[in-house]
C-alpha cells in the first residue's frame, strides 16, 4: 500500500500519477552530509595550508642544515656556537639608548636588505609596521624556545592567526623564515632564489622584521619577516583568533613527537654538535610533512566519498520527483482531483517492471512505482487495526545495509503468508451472488542474487481462489465478465480472506451496464 499524487485526468478511469515517496530518511541523511562536507571544507582547507607550511618548513631546514654546513666550514662553529652578531650601531637611534635586547640591533638591517632586494627588482619599498614586528618577534623566540623551524607555532598558530593576534586587519599575509645566516642579507639572500618568490609581492605594501640569536636554537640565527596588506575594509568587531582542529597538524606534532623520542647514535667525530642537530631537524620537517600529506589524502578521500553520496542522493531526490506514470484506477471514476494524493496498491507489494501494462514503466535502476488508484480508501485503505494502512514508499538507499538485508531476507515469506495485494483472472463468475473463481497471477520474489539456473519460487499460497467475494458498489458481480483481470485485496492480510475489489486496468462503470440497470 503506496501513495501517489494526481498530475492528469485523461480520462475513463485513466490519470498520469507521481508517486509520493517518503524521503525522510534520504532528506536527514542528505542535510547531515551537506553539514558535515561545509565542515569538512574548512578543515580541508586547513590541511592543505598546514600541508603547504610545512613544505615550506622541509625546505627552511634544509637550509639551515646547509648554513650551519657553511657555518662550520668558515670555521665559526666547531664545536661550539658563532659568535653573536656585532650591532650596526653601539646604540638604538630610537631611543638613544643601548640595544634592549640587543637582537633588536639586526632588525634595521633585514628591513633595509629587504627594500634593497625590492626596489632591485623593480618593485616598491614596503613600510614597516609595529603590529607586524610584534608578531615576528613573538614567532622568533617561539622558534628559539622550542627549536622550532618552520611556520608553525608551539601553540598551534600560523602566520595569519598570529598577525590577526595583534588587532592588524590582513587580506594578505606572507611569512618568510631564515634559519642560520650570519647576516641580514644573507638572510634575504635566501629569499631571492627566484623572481616569483612572495618577498617580491606586488599586493604587500608593510613589512615587520625580526631576529633573534639563540645559543640553543640548532641553527643559532634566525630571522623573521612578516609581509601584510591591510584590509581595506576592516571589521569593526573581529572574531576572537582561535586555533581550530587541524588533521595534518595534528597528524605533523605525533610524527614529530615520535622522532623526537629516537636517540641520535653518538659517534667520535669532528663533526660539529649543532650540525647533528640541524640534520635531525631536517629530517623531522621531512616527517612531518609526508605524515601531513597522507592525513591529508585521507581527508581527501573521505571528502569525495561524502561528496559522490551526497550526488548519488541529489540525483536519486531528482529522478523521484520526476516520476510520473500512467495509471489505471480500480474502479471507474473521473472524479479523482489533480494534485491529490491518493492510495494506491502495489501487487504483490513491490514496484513491477513490465513495459506491456500500462503502469508499468522501466526507471533504470529505480524500481518503478506500479500505482492503481481508488477513490474508496476503505477498500483500498482500511485504517482499523486488522488492515494495513496506506504509507509511502521509502528509498532503500537511504536505510542501513542491516535494514535492507533484513527486510529482503522476510520478504517472500511476508508476501507469501501475509498477502496484501494480488492481480488475477476470473474463470468463473456468478453476477447475482458477487462471487467468483480466481486464477492468481504467478508471483515470484525478487531476485537479489544472479542465479544461473534461476530457482523459481512462487510466492502464491495456492494458484486458485474459489468463491471470491466481490466488493465493486453498486453493480459489484454485474460489473465483470469472465476473463476479467482484476485486483485482489486480502483482508487483513488474511490469505483465506481474498475479495475482489476492482480492475486491473480499463475498469468498467456499473452505470453503463445493461444487465444492472435491468434488475
Amino acid at each position: 500500500m503506496g501513495r501517489a499524487v494526481i498530475v492528469e485526468n485523461k480520462g475513463d478511469g485513466l490519470y498520469t500519477a507521481r508517486p509520493a515517496y517518503d524521503l525522510r530518511r534520504l532528506d536527514a541523511e542528505l542535510k547531515d552530509m551537506q553539514d558535515t562536507q561545509s565542515a569538512y571544507s574548512a578543515t580541508l582547507g586547513r590541511a592543505v595550508l598546514t600541508l603547504s607550511l610545512l613544505e615550506d618548513e622541509t625546505e627552511i631546514a634544509r637550509a639551515a642544515m646547509n648554513q650551519v654546513i657553511n657555518q662550520w666550514q668558515q670555521d665559526l662553529l666547531n664545536s661550539g656556537n658563532p659568535p653573536p652578531l656585532t650591532p650596526p650601531t653601539e646604540d638604538d637611534p630610537g631611543t638613544g639608548l643601548p640595544w634592549d635586547p640587543a637582537d633588536k640591533a639586526q632588525e634595521g638591517p633585514l628591513f633595509d636588505a629587504i627594500n634593497a632586494a625590492r626596489t632591485g627588482a623593480g618593485k616598491a619599498a614596503l613600510t614597516r609596521d609595529d603590529d607586524l614586528d610584534f608578531a615576528a618577534r613573538r614567532h622568533v623566540y617561539d622558534m628559539s624556545g622550542h627549536k622550532l623551524m618552520g611556520h608553525i607555532g608551539s601553540d598551534k598558530s600560523v602566520p595569519s592567526s598570529r598577525v590577526a593576534a595583534t588587532g592588524y586587519q590582513s587580506d594578505m599575509t606572507v611569512e618568510l623564515l631564515s634559519c642560520g645566516a650570519l647576516t641580514a642579507s644573507g638572510a634575504v639572500n635566501s629569499w631571492t632564489r627566484n623572481s616569483s618568490h612572495p618577498l617580491f609581492s606586488d599586493v604587500a605594501t608593510q613589512v615587520g622584521v625580526a631576529y633573534t640569536y639563540s645559543a640553543n636554537h640548532p641553527a643559532t640565527h634566525i630571522w623573521v619577516a612578516l609581509l601584510a596588506h591591510p584590509d581595506p575594509d576592516p571589521n569593526p568587531s573581529p572574531p576572537t583568533v582561535t586555533y581550530p582542529d587541524d588533521p595534518a597538524q595534528a597528524a605533523a606534532r605525533e610524527q614529530e613527537a615520535g622522532i623526537e623520542k629516537i636517540e641520535p647514535p653518538r659517534t667520535e667525530t669532528t663533526t660539529p654538535e649543532k650540525l647533528g642537530d640541524a640534520v635531525r631537524k631536517f629530517g623531522i620537517a621531512a616527517g612531518k610533512e609526508a605524515a601531513a600529506r597522507r592525513e591529508l589524502a585521507r581527508i581527501l578521500a573521505e571528502y569525495d566519498r561524502r561528496l559522490a553520496r551526497i550526488d548519488e542522493l541529489t540525483a536519486l531526490k531528482t529522478a523521484l520527483a520526476a516520476q510520473v506514470y500512467d495509471v489505471w484506477a480500480t474502479f471507474y471514476t473521473e472524479t479523482l482531483v489533480v494534485g491529490t494524493e491518493y492510495s494506491t496498491a502495489e501487487p504483490p507489494g513491490w514496484n513491477r517492471n513490465d513495459s506491456v501494462t500500462p503502469g508499468f514503466v522501466e526507471t533504470g535502476g529505480v524500481y518503478p512505482q506500479t500505482v492503481y488508484v481508488e477513490e474508496r480508501p476503505w477498500n483500498l485503505a482500511p485504517f482499523n487495526e486488522s488492515q494495513v494502512p496506506p504509507g509511502r514508499i521509502s528509498p532503500a538507499v537511504s536505510a542501513s545495509p542491516e535494514s535492507v538485508f533484513y527486510n529482503s531476507a522476510l520478504e517472500p515469506g511476508h508476501f507469501k503468508w501475509k498477502p496484501l495485494w494480488r492481480y488475477a483472472t476470473i474463470t468463473s463468475l456468478n453476477k447475482p451472488l458477487a462471487v467468483c473463481d480466481l486464477t492468481l497471477e504467478v508471483m515470484e520474489p525478487r531476485q537479489f542474487v544472479d542465479e544461473d539456473p534461476k530457482v523459481p519460487m512462487d510466492i502464491n499460497a495456492t494458484a486458485t481462489l474459489s468463491n471470491v467475494v466481490i466488493s465493486y458498489p453498486p453493480c459489484n458481480g454485474y460489473g465483470f465478465e469472465e476473463g476479467d483481470e482484476v485486483l485482489v485485496l486480502f483482508e487483513g492480510q488474511d490469505r483465506d480472506n481474498p475479495k475482489v475489489v476492482g480492475f486491473r486496468r480499463a475498469p468498467r462503470d456499473c452505470n453503463g451496464r445493461e444487465d444492472w440497470l435491468q434488475l
